[in-house]
Protein backbone atom coordinates (compact mmCIF):
# COMPACT_ATOMS: atom_id res chain seq x y z
CA UNK A 1 0.00 0.00 0.00
CA UNK A 2 3.10 2.46 1.14
CA UNK A 3 4.56 1.81 -2.59
CA UNK A 4 1.26 2.29 -4.60
CA UNK A 5 1.02 5.24 -2.43
CA UNK A 6 4.43 6.86 -3.47
CA UNK A 7 4.06 5.80 -7.17
CA UNK A 8 0.83 8.02 -7.07
CA UNK A 9 2.74 10.92 -5.59
CA UNK A 10 5.49 10.47 -7.92
CA UNK A 11 3.33 10.50 -10.94
CA UNK A 12 1.60 13.69 -9.85
CA UNK A 13 4.46 15.69 -9.37
CA UNK A 14 5.81 14.48 -12.75
CA UNK A 15 2.31 15.52 -14.76
CA UNK A 16 2.94 18.94 -12.27
CA UNK A 17 6.40 19.16 -13.89
CA UNK A 18 5.16 18.51 -17.26
CA UNK A 19 2.57 21.22 -16.67
CA UNK A 20 4.86 24.01 -15.42
CA UNK A 21 7.31 23.57 -18.44
CA UNK A 22 4.25 23.27 -20.85
CA UNK A 23 2.84 26.75 -19.16
CA UNK A 24 6.83 28.01 -19.32
CA UNK A 25 6.98 26.99 -23.37
CA UNK A 26 3.73 28.68 -24.31
CA UNK A 27 4.84 31.91 -22.08
CA UNK A 28 7.42 32.32 -24.27
CA UNK A 29 6.30 31.81 -27.47
CA UNK A 30 3.56 34.59 -26.46
CA UNK A 31 6.44 36.82 -25.08
CA UNK A 32 7.84 36.44 -28.82
CA UNK A 33 5.64 36.94 -30.31
CA UNK A 34 4.71 40.24 -28.44
CA UNK A 35 7.91 41.08 -29.30
CA UNK A 36 7.80 40.69 -32.51
CA UNK A 37 4.40 42.11 -33.21
CA UNK A 38 5.63 45.21 -31.81
CA UNK A 39 8.99 45.36 -33.56
CA UNK A 40 6.57 45.37 -36.86
CA UNK A 41 4.89 47.40 -35.88
CA UNK A 42 7.25 49.88 -35.03
CA UNK A 43 9.12 49.20 -38.41
CA UNK A 44 6.10 49.92 -40.08
CA UNK A 45 5.53 53.44 -38.50
CA UNK A 46 9.02 54.23 -39.10
CA UNK A 47 8.74 53.30 -42.96
CA UNK A 48 5.48 55.40 -43.13
CA UNK A 49 7.55 58.57 -41.35
CA UNK A 50 11.15 58.16 -43.07
CA UNK A 51 11.02 57.66 -46.29
CA UNK A 52 13.39 55.22 -48.34
CA UNK A 53 15.95 56.63 -50.68
CA UNK A 54 17.31 55.18 -53.61
CA UNK A 55 20.77 55.90 -54.29
CA UNK A 56 22.85 56.36 -57.09
CA UNK A 57 26.76 56.45 -57.61
CA UNK A 58 27.99 59.59 -59.36
CA UNK A 59 31.87 59.57 -59.55
CA UNK A 60 32.97 58.61 -55.96
CA UNK A 61 29.79 59.81 -54.34
CA UNK A 62 26.16 58.15 -53.89
CA UNK A 63 23.13 60.65 -53.79
CA UNK A 64 19.62 60.03 -53.28
CA UNK A 65 18.16 60.01 -56.59
CA UNK A 66 15.00 62.64 -55.46
CA UNK A 67 14.52 65.49 -53.41
CA UNK A 68 13.59 64.55 -49.83
CA UNK A 69 10.07 64.03 -48.88
CA UNK A 70 9.62 63.59 -45.12
CA UNK A 71 8.01 64.95 -42.02
CA UNK A 72 9.43 63.60 -39.13
CA UNK A 73 13.26 63.93 -38.03
CA UNK A 74 15.19 60.82 -37.55
CA UNK A 75 14.58 60.20 -33.91
CA UNK A 76 10.62 60.31 -34.72
CA UNK A 77 10.00 63.61 -33.58
CA UNK A 78 6.84 65.89 -35.96
CA UNK A 79 9.01 68.67 -37.83
CA UNK A 80 6.24 71.74 -38.09
CA UNK A 81 3.96 71.81 -41.12
CA UNK A 82 3.41 75.80 -41.84
CA UNK A 83 0.57 75.91 -44.72
CA UNK A 84 -0.57 79.82 -43.94
CA UNK A 85 1.90 82.71 -45.50
CA UNK A 86 1.64 84.72 -42.18
CA UNK A 87 2.66 81.33 -40.12
CA UNK A 88 6.30 80.86 -42.37
CA UNK A 89 6.82 84.53 -42.51
CA UNK A 90 5.90 85.08 -38.47
CA UNK A 91 5.20 82.13 -36.77
CA UNK A 92 8.83 80.15 -36.82
CA UNK A 93 9.14 77.35 -34.81
CA UNK A 94 11.96 75.81 -33.23
CA UNK A 95 13.48 73.21 -35.33
CA UNK A 96 12.22 74.51 -38.47
CA UNK A 97 9.66 73.77 -40.87
CA UNK A 98 8.39 72.15 -44.02
CA UNK A 99 6.01 72.78 -46.75
CA UNK A 100 4.60 71.25 -50.25
CA UNK A 101 4.88 73.75 -52.78
CA UNK A 102 1.62 75.90 -52.78
CA UNK A 103 0.92 73.33 -49.82
CA UNK A 104 -0.30 70.83 -52.90
CA UNK A 105 0.50 67.19 -51.56
CA UNK A 106 1.16 66.14 -54.89
CA UNK A 107 3.82 68.28 -55.31
CA UNK A 108 5.62 67.24 -51.89
CA UNK A 109 5.07 63.69 -53.65
CA UNK A 110 6.96 64.36 -56.89
CA UNK A 111 9.45 67.47 -56.07
CA UNK A 112 9.73 66.64 -52.76
CA UNK A 113 9.18 68.85 -49.41
CA UNK A 114 10.44 72.59 -48.96
CA UNK A 115 12.70 72.98 -45.45
CA UNK A 116 13.98 75.92 -43.49
CA UNK A 117 17.24 75.68 -42.63
CA UNK A 118 16.40 75.26 -39.21
CA UNK A 119 15.08 72.01 -39.86
CA UNK A 120 17.82 71.02 -41.99
CA UNK A 121 20.54 71.73 -39.24
CA UNK A 122 18.62 70.48 -36.14
CA UNK A 123 20.42 67.82 -34.51
CA UNK A 124 17.48 65.28 -34.65
CA UNK A 125 18.51 65.05 -37.91
CA UNK A 126 16.78 65.38 -41.04
CA UNK A 127 18.13 63.19 -43.60
CA UNK A 128 17.29 59.30 -42.66
CA UNK A 129 19.82 57.09 -40.98
CA UNK A 130 23.10 56.58 -43.44
CA UNK A 131 22.59 60.24 -44.81
CA UNK A 132 23.44 63.75 -45.04
CA UNK A 133 22.79 67.18 -45.73
CA UNK A 134 25.72 67.92 -48.19
CA UNK A 135 28.34 70.73 -47.65
CA UNK A 136 29.11 73.10 -50.09
CA UNK A 137 32.38 71.28 -50.65
CA UNK A 138 30.27 68.00 -51.39
CA UNK A 139 27.86 69.99 -53.72
CA UNK A 140 31.18 71.34 -55.89
CA UNK A 141 32.57 67.80 -56.22
CA UNK A 142 29.49 66.37 -58.05
CA UNK A 143 29.67 69.28 -60.34
CA UNK A 144 32.99 69.30 -60.66
CA UNK A 145 32.79 65.27 -61.88
CA UNK A 146 29.46 65.79 -64.72
CA UNK A 147 31.46 68.73 -65.98
CA UNK A 148 29.74 69.44 -69.26
CA UNK A 149 26.62 67.57 -68.15
CA UNK A 150 23.48 68.99 -66.46
CA UNK A 151 22.48 68.02 -63.14
CA UNK A 152 19.10 67.29 -64.45
CA UNK A 153 20.18 64.40 -66.55
CA UNK A 154 19.91 60.59 -66.18
CA UNK A 155 22.01 60.91 -63.10
CA UNK A 156 21.22 63.11 -60.92
CA UNK A 157 17.75 64.09 -62.04
CA UNK A 158 17.33 67.57 -60.84
CA UNK A 159 13.84 68.36 -60.93
CA UNK A 160 12.43 72.16 -60.46
CA UNK A 161 11.19 72.50 -56.73
CA UNK A 162 10.75 76.16 -56.37
CA UNK A 163 11.10 78.13 -53.17
CA UNK A 164 8.91 78.85 -50.09
CA UNK A 165 9.90 82.98 -49.74
CA UNK A 166 11.13 83.67 -46.14
CA UNK A 167 10.04 87.86 -45.84
CA UNK A 168 6.61 87.31 -47.19
CA UNK A 169 5.70 83.61 -46.81
CA UNK A 170 4.79 82.82 -50.10
CA UNK A 171 5.95 80.74 -53.02
CA UNK A 172 7.46 81.12 -55.89
CA UNK A 173 9.72 80.37 -59.15
CA UNK A 174 8.78 76.24 -59.82
CA UNK A 175 8.75 76.76 -63.20
CA UNK A 176 12.65 78.60 -63.06
CA UNK A 177 15.00 76.82 -61.44
CA UNK A 178 16.18 74.04 -59.24
CA UNK A 179 17.37 74.59 -55.37
CA UNK A 180 19.07 72.48 -52.58
CA UNK A 181 19.93 73.76 -49.07
CA UNK A 182 23.65 72.80 -48.03
CA UNK A 183 24.66 72.46 -44.83
CA UNK A 184 27.42 75.11 -44.86
CA UNK A 185 26.31 77.89 -42.45
CA UNK A 186 27.41 81.18 -44.05
CA UNK A 187 26.99 83.80 -41.01
CA UNK A 188 24.33 83.69 -38.51
CA UNK A 189 20.61 83.57 -40.00
CA UNK A 190 22.56 82.82 -43.33
CA UNK A 191 23.39 79.48 -45.32
CA UNK A 192 24.55 78.25 -48.72
CA UNK A 193 21.73 77.42 -51.20
CA UNK A 194 22.97 75.68 -54.51
CA UNK A 195 21.06 76.68 -57.72
CA UNK A 196 20.33 75.45 -60.74
CA UNK A 197 18.75 78.10 -63.04
CA UNK A 198 17.32 77.85 -66.77
CA UNK A 199 20.59 77.63 -68.69
CA UNK A 200 21.47 74.15 -66.26
CA UNK A 201 24.53 76.90 -64.75
CA UNK A 202 24.76 75.91 -60.97
CA UNK A 203 25.71 78.15 -58.42
CA UNK A 204 26.29 78.62 -54.84
CA UNK A 205 24.23 81.21 -52.88
CA UNK A 206 23.27 82.78 -49.80
CA UNK A 207 20.22 83.18 -48.56
CA UNK A 208 18.19 83.42 -45.02
CA UNK A 209 17.62 80.62 -43.01
CA UNK A 210 13.64 81.09 -42.56
CA UNK A 211 13.37 80.41 -46.66
CA UNK A 212 12.27 77.38 -48.09
CA UNK A 213 14.14 75.15 -50.44
CA UNK A 214 14.42 71.43 -51.46
CA UNK A 215 16.77 68.93 -50.18
CA UNK A 216 18.82 66.33 -51.54
CA UNK A 217 20.59 63.54 -49.63
CA UNK A 218 23.66 62.40 -49.80
CA UNK A 219 25.59 59.11 -48.17
CA UNK A 220 27.51 59.03 -45.23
Amino acid sequence: MKNITFNNVRKLITIKLILSLFVLIISCKNSNSLSKSTEENINVKDSTAREELIPIKIGTQIWATKNLNVTNFRNGDPITNLTEDSEWKYKFPDGGAWCDYENDPSNGKTYGKLYSWFAVNDPRGLAPKGWHIPSTDEWQTLVDYLGSKSLRGNEFKALNGGFRDGTKGGFGNMSYFAAWWTSTEWDKGQAYVMFLREDDTPSKEIYYTDWGFSVRCIKD
